[in-house]
């Protein structure tokens, strides 16, 4: 019986990563258009610059991002205040990672790619991260009814 019961919360746990992957991917791609577009709209080609507009994007998607993950991912009320913390911790990493991503671009495969892919390349890196500190410190207690 308690061999049922782990695959059960296996299959829970892989199907919730999924869809989080597949809300990220979406929520990912919609900001990574929008990163860019900010960034080229600064009309200045810096580090600062390109911080600065992965910074921008995060505000409005935390809200969406909290509604989705909460009625479709986890089924579950969770905690607003310690998603924004999550998303705060996570908005960090991705400043720090996003410029690096872009440098290590740039540098092996031209300015181009560096500005194009260094937001994804970090949001990648930080998917594990923040799928774990979600379903286990945001997401975890009771059920929705």
């Amino acid at each position: 019986m308690e061999d049922v019961e782990l695959q059960r919360e296996r299959l829970i746990i892989y199907r919730q990563f999924f869809l989080f992957l597949v809300n990220g991917g979406v929520l990912g791609f919609l900001a990574w258009a929008v990163q860019l577009g900010v960034f080229y709209m600064m009309g200045e080609d810096s580090y600062t610059a390109y911080t600065l507009s992965t910074v921008v994007i995060y505000p409005p998607l935390v809200l969406i991002n909290f509604l989705v993950q909460k009625k479709l991912i986890f089924n579950k009320s969770g905690r607003l205040r310690r998603f924004i913390m999550i998303n705060l911790l996570m908005m960090l990493l991705m400043a720090i990672l996003s410029p690096f991503f872009r440098w290590l671009l740039m540098l092996c495969l031209g300015d181009e790619w560096g500005d194009a892919l260094g937001f994804a390349l970090a949001a990648l890196a930080v998917a594990p991260v923040s799928f774990v500190a979600m379903r286990y410190w945001v997401f975890r207690h009771v059920r929705m009814s």
